[in-house]
């Protein structure tokens, strides 16, 4: 070949590319719009908003979602192909086959998230190909539908294809291309910034939506904008706390009346930190000697390993996963709204401010509860006497909730007594390592254990010399558990796992008419709100409509909970954790938190946790 034909074939092939590369724009821009008609299905399962900005946002992010995603497929395929093999015929096949494989994942992933609010994740690829699930269907015509629409895409996608190849040169003249692509471009930066101004601003109408959409993660930049004085953040809690919300996202009842009983006296006990084999004689005499005499659950859970999630259960019965719809649509507790409901007085007693475990945006928003000064352990002695002064002074029925702190935090008071020796006078867990004092750090904690219960026999002592303990339901329980690297991970404390270590709890309930006894299956705090809605107050409204749980005293037991929360969630059984994150990372554990090699799913109960995990929603 002369210098003059290799001039002239450099030439001809940048040309050649050329066109593939404008062709493929078009491709993509034809992708875009297919994309977003599939995608019109996430609208239609999560609503509409209302308001005019919200309807803005939804549609700026269903536009520049999507047209992000498919660029960017363009961008890493069908680029590089284009100029290492620049073959029309071949790059329009390859482009056909690429969009109609992308464009069925997210066919399949609308009737996964139709089905579960869920999006498509390794964990459920996993189920799919092993063929052990229905994930999208129980029934072989769904499949069936599926591969019939693969074909049919696939058809449109060569069609569309051959067409835009054939009417490149007309697309070129008339220059669209700049401004549908900066019509793209400007929709995906608004979605973003609409997100990082509803953020700042507490806009629900915006920040309900959440990701609603596949592999969607809305900016936000509040620590950017306080850090450049440009957001107040007093002012961003004072809002937080005042704003109204937006319409509520979840299918509760507004109401559980009538109610049979009319001055019911509820008292609910929360010591964070409080793990099941504390409570022993040693320990927590004064509980003990209450659980002997009343109703004591041996195999009982919290809603999760922290205190953020753990307690909402107990409020709205049902697992923490649902608590941001909760706070987005600002939905009352159903326990405390009862209680109103009954026109009875409800008092609130804790020794922090309850932003940490979120009640204070949840079951207490918009209620006002003292606030108490100096240790941990002095803020739950000033907790301890506020309840017993509050409780003294009711002439009829009311629901209590006292919180103490001191077992979460190691902490008593300067002259307490301290009975379990040796122990480490000052505990931080973020120091702990597999070479601390296992004994001196557990000791430390049992003597804060101990103190708790003193202070529960406090209240319990008061109850008996006003006559009160008789018609009082007294209910004791925890937010997690606490670890001391039982597991053998160098994990301390809480919210690092799903063990049993950091997420079963003591439940003791002093019942007055109800005969003393041990009840060993499992239960958990979601079971709490319909016993008491069903047992204390007689509200014969059926659980299934409000909770996930069922009634402490009934035969009903389904033999798995819902632990954790949208981030990462956990399957509890008597024998087993299936623990899964959102990107669908999964492991099974036993009970002692080892790995169990080989196990399999098991697929009933999967598909009953994930419908339970979406049950709720509008």
């Amino acid at each position: 070949m002369t210098g003059k034909e290799k001039d002239g074939l450099e030439p001809r092939l940048a040309e050649k590319i050329s066109r593939l590369i404008n062709w493929g724009h078009w491709f993509a821009f034809f992708n875009i719009l297919l994309a977003m008609l599939i995608g019109s299905r996430y609208l239609v399962e999560n609503g509409l908003p209302s308001s005019f900005l919200g309807l803005l946002y939804t549609l700026v992010t269903w536009a520049g979602h999507f047209g992000f995603l498919t660029f960017i497929v363009f961008v890493v395929t069908l680029f590089p192909i284009s100029i290492l093999l620049p073959l029309p015929r071949l790059i329009r096949l390859i482009g056909a086959l690429v969009a109609t494989l992308g464009q069925v994942i997210l066919l399949a992933d609308t009737f996964v998230f139709g089905q579960y609010r869920l999006h498509l994740n390794g964990f459920l690829w996993d189920l799919i190909a092993s063929g052990e699930g229905q994930v999208l269907t129980k029934h072989y015509f769904t499949w069936l539908a599926m591969g019939v629409l693969m074909v049919l895409i696939f058809a449109l996608e060569l069609l569309a294809g051959n067409y835009l190849w054939r009417r490149r040169h007309r697309f070129k003249e008339k220059r669209l291309g700049f401004n549908i692509a900066a019509l793209f471009v400007v929709c995906f930066f608004a979605s973003h910034s609409m997100h990082i101004w509803a953020d700042a601003r507490v806009y629900y109408p915006i920040l309900r939506q959440g990701s609603v959409f596949p592999l969607s993660y809305p900016a936000t930049a509040k620590t950017f904008l306080a850090s450049h004085g440009l957001l107040d953040m007093d002012d961003y809690q004072k809002r937080l706390r005042d704003s109204k919300g937006t319409h509520s996202m979840l299918k509760l009842p507004q109401t559980l009346a009538p109610f049979k009983e009319k001055d019911p006296k509820v008292i609910v006990v929360v010591v964070e930190g409080l793990r099941a084999d504390a409570l022993d004689e040693k320990a927590m005499p004064n509980l003990t000697a209450m659980a002997k005499s009343g109703i004591r659950f041996t195999d009982h859970f919290s809603g999760s390993n922290d205190a953020k999630d753990g307690l909402f259960p107990i409020f709205y019965g049902m697992p923490s996963v649902y608590q941001n719809a909760v706070i987005l649509g600002k939905d009352p507790s159903l326990l405390v709204k009862s209680f109103e409901d009954l026109k009875l007085p409800v008092g609130i007693f804790a020794s922090d401010d309850m932003e940490q475990n979120n009640l204070a945006q949840t079951a207490f928003r918009d209620k006002n509860f003292p606030q108490y000064s100096g240790s941990v352990a002095q803020r739950d002695s000033s907790a301890i006497s506020a309840v017993i002064q509050w409780t003294a002074k009711q002439s009829g029925g009311y629901f209590a909730y006292l919180q103490l702190g001191a077992p979460a935090s190691f902490s008593t008071p300067k002259n307490y007594a301290n009975p379990f020796q040796p122990d480490w006078p000052v505990v931080n867990l973020a120091e702990l390592d597999k070479t601390s004092d296992v004994t001196q750090v557990k000791n430390r904690y049992l003597n804060a254990v101990h103190y708790s219960d003193h202070l529960l026999g406090e209240l319990v002592d008061s109850l008996k010399a006003t006559g009160e303990y008789d018609n009082t339901i007294l209910l004791v329980t925890s937010d997690h558990g606490m670890e001391f690297n039982e597991t053998g991970g160098n994990t301390w404390g809480y919210n690092s796992n799903y063990s049993r270590y950091q997420t079963q709890v003591p439940l003791v309930i002093h019942w007055p008419g109800k005969t003393p006894q041990v009840i060993n299956k499992l239960t958990s705090h979601q079971d709490i709100l319909p016993t008491l809605m069903t047992d204390a107050l007689g509200s014969d409204v059926p659980a299934k409509k409000y909770s996930s749980g069922t009634d402490l005293f009934s035969d009903q037991d389904p033999g798995w909970i819902i632990l954790g929360d949208f981030h990462q969630f956990a399957i509890l059984q008597p024998d087993r954790v299936l623990v899964m994150d959102k990107l669908g990372q999964y492991s099974i554990r036993d009970n002692r938190y080892r790995t169990i090699k080989k196990a399999h799913i098991r697929v009933g109960t999967l598909m009953d946790a994930l419908k339970e995990l979406k049950r709720f929603y509008r």
